[in-house]
């Protein structure tokens, strides 16, 4: 009996896996319909989430309409696995890109902070102190120790 009790719970094991992937492939499918099949809307709650608190920060300094979060959140899971940069990185480099005179009105939407990631990094690592780079030259200073 144990035998065929083991046999069909693997059975059942087995269809319950079956049944799970299919219900994945119909909900992304519907996804992908609805949106136009243009998004690969495979994105998680964690992408919208840090796509949210992107529109957040922009919209505290300038009002702003609410633009498409599905768009928002692909493109936060583009930079996120295409790209490998991990979610809390891209919060504080958009923060610290957002305290930026220039670089807070070039970097509107995750879109802007995918196209510009690499240049907005080197600026997270200069607001650290990790990236300065120290005069080591001797000065050149003809008029030391010259009185007027």
């Amino acid at each position: 009996m144990s035998l065929i009790e083991a046999l069909l719970q693997t059975i059942v094991m087995k269809q319950d896996q079956i049944l799970e992937r299919l219900d994945q492939t119909q909900h992304q499918k519907t996804v992908q319909k609805n949106t136009g099949g243009k998004i690969n809307s495979t994105f998680k709650p964690q992408h919208i989430a840090v796509a949210q608190e992107i529109y957040n920060i922009i919209n505290a300094t300038t009002p702003t309409k609410m633009p498409n979060m599905k768009q928002w959140a692909n493109d936060i899971r583009k930079l996120n696995e295409i790209d490998k940069v991990e979610i809390h990185r891209m919060l504080e480099v958009f923060k610290i890109a957002n305290k930026d005179d220039f670089w807070s009105m070039n970097v509107r939407s995750p879109k802007k902070l995918r196209k510009h990631w690499d240049r907005l990094s080197v600026l997270r690592l200069k607001s650290l102190g990790l990236n300065s780079k120290k005069d080591t030259r001797e000065s050149l200073d003809y008029f030391k120790g010259k009185q007027w």
